[in-house]
């Protein structure tokens, strides 16, 4: 008889632990999703300032003629870029550009490497390059962020801007859900622009797949 209670006690214990496991990963994850959410939003702003600087710099700036010296960028990093892709760098790290989902009317910067720390902060290129047509953009499910995935639809419109202004469009062809260790079928697929989350529980990956279209 006590040997039941012993074990009955112990299935409580557990299953304690288990709930309070579950409310701290769920507060954390919580937590990262204002955080995503709230620097996201100075990012984008700080994004758009440069795109304005660079577009009005443009205005401005003579055609030049033999005799004149290039300008040099302001940072090696931006001189280099990403495959050809022009960058701008806020506070160590490099983007290429934003991402808007009409549909949903979200926006969301987007990191030239990822790495597990970037992720944490924005979504970041996986893959490719929008000058070549094979872009895949990876980023956490946070609710605010590329958790919003699930929600597009065939047909939905995304569109991208890099840092130079220049505005590129998609359309939603397909969604599908791959294995994590799917890499081949990732990032060689047909589509212009790839976007992909971890489902819920990490054991899958979203993928919503867009075509280029003109405006």
């Amino acid at each position: 008889m006590k040997s039941r209670k012993r074990i009955a006690r112990c299935f409580v214990i557990l299953g304690i632990v288990l709930i309070t496991a579950a409310c701290v990963l769920l507060i954390t994850n919580e937590l990262e999703n204002r955080n995503a959410m709230k620097r996201g939003e100075e990012i984008l702003g700080t994004i758009r300032e440069e795109i304005t600087e660079r577009e009005q710099k443009r205005e401005v700036t003579p055609v030049p003629d033999e005799t004149t010296e290039p300008e040099e960028p302001e940072t090696p990093a931006e001189r280099e870029g990403i495959l050809g892709m022009p960058l701008v760098v806020i506070d160590g790290n490099p983007y290429i550009g934003f991402l808007r989902l009409e549909s949903l009317d979200a926006e969301f910067p987007v990191m030239a490497e990822w790495n597990e720390a970037r992720l944490k902060e924005a979504p970041c290129r996986y893959y490719g390059s929008y000058l070549t047509d094979d872009l895949v953009l990876c980023g956490h499910n946070y609710r605010k962020t590329f958790g919003m995935l699930m929600s597009l639809q065939v047909g939905d419109k995304v569109t991208f801007t890099d840092v130079d202004g220049n505005v590129h469009y998609y359309e939603v062809g397909t969604k599908e859900v791959l294995e994590p260790t799917d890499i081949e079928g990732m990032i060689n697929s047909p589509w212009d622009l790839s976007l992909y989350t971890c489902t819920y529980g990490g054991r899958q990956r979203v993928t919503v797949r867009c075509r280029r279209i003109q405006k």
